[in-house]
């Protein structure tokens, strides 16, 4: 289901935590939203602009995140578990307490400076034939 710009909006106005949990949001500008605690299991946010979103405890389990710009945002004890994030950019992202077990990522995923994604529990992968949600 892909949102309108008048439906997201008023989806981003509602009191935290919002679930938006298996919805289509590839490809929206979300720069800045305001997303604390937000349940977002399982969501297409291929190609989203999330640029400065905060999205602290925000649970973002299997989200497929591949070419999201997540740059400055504030990711901190979100949980990325099993998350695909080829080609995402996190440069200059808060990711204190991030959990990343089982998340794909490739080498053109930037992260933020001095970040090790391995040692958070991420995993390298150029082949996507090994990879299911």
């Amino acid at each position: 289901m892909q949102f309108t710009i008048e439906q997201l909006n008023s989806i981003l106005k509602l009191p935290s935590p919002v679930n938006l949990a298996n919805v289509d949001l590839s490809g929206a500008d979300l720069n800045g939203a305001n997303l604390p605690g937000a349940f977002l299991m399982g969501t297409d946010l291929r190609g989203t602009n999330l640029t400065k979103a905060n999205l602290t405890n925000a649970l973002l389990w299997g989200a497929h995140l591949i070419e999201t710009n997540l740059s400055n945002a504030n990711l901190s004890g979100a949980g990325l578990e099993r998350s695909d994030l080829r080609k995402a950019d996190l440069s200059g992202a808060d990711l204190k307490g991030v959990v990343l077990k089982g998340a794909r990522y490739d080498k053109k995923t930037k992260w933020p400076e001095g970040f090790d994604p391995v040692a958070d529990g991420a995993i390298l992968t150029e082949d996507i034939k090994d990879w299911q949600l």
